[in-house]
């Protein structure tokens, strides 16, 4: 099973008001970083997705560079300088988070420690795993 076949048989939330590829670039700009190619397709297609008690960071057209993907990349870039090449995806609780690099590998952060951990998964396959867990 795959990210869009899990999304169309399960109640997952996504964005309304979605983002074109102008917004993605000054996302980009703003945060001078490169979203990955599942990073800019999760964000064009879906904007964010929530699936019972988890719900992913992303970005809509309403809130813009405002959107809680962008907001917590900038604090996370102030607080935490290992975190800078990398955007916030997911608040994992506790002060960790997940993040994703320039081409999509997810990597664990734990704040208390100001450390980076590796998952070996890329974005889709991370989301993927998320929700599943969540029917068990």
């Amino acid at each position: 099973m795959d990210i869009n076949e899990f999304i169309c048989k399960n109640d997952v939330d996504f964005a309304t008001h979605l983002i074109k590829k102008v917004d993605l670039k000054r996302a980009e700009d703003e945060l001078e970083i490169r979203f990955g190619p599942q990073l800019s397709e999760y964000l064009l297609d879906y904007g964010y997705l929530g699936f019972e008690s988890i719900e992913f960071y992303g970005m809509n057209s309403r809130q813009g560079l405002n959107s809680d993907m962008i907001t917590q990349t900038r604090y996370l870039h102030k607080y935490y300088t290992a975190t800078v090449p990398y955007v916030a995806f997911e608040n994992y609780g506790e002060g960790d988070y997940m993040l994703v690099d320039s081409e999509d590998n997810v990597f664990g952060f734990i704040s208390e420690e100001n450390r980076l951990v590796e998952t070996g998964k890329k974005l889709f396959d991370h989301i993927l795993a998320r929700f599943q867990a969540e029917l068990k």
